[in-house]
């Protein structure tokens, strides 16, 4: 008989948050970052962002 471990069940590979990413900003910056909507929103840029051209670097 399988036991019931309970909790949340594991997200699957693709949707896990487990890359910790550290940035220096201002105090002002990190403010502005916490009103645009914090880590939320900058995942959603980064995902809507454009990757540059690989032949200008």
């Amino acid at each position: 008989m399988e036991r019931n471990r309970g909790g949340r069940p594991p997200k699957p590979e693709a949707e896990r948050l487990d890359v910790p990413v550290v940035i220096r900003l201002t105090h002002a910056l990190r403010d502005k970052l916490t009103r645009l909507g914090g880590p939320a929103w900058l995942r959603e840029r980064i995902k809507r962002a454009k990757e540059p051209d690989r032949d200008r670097e």
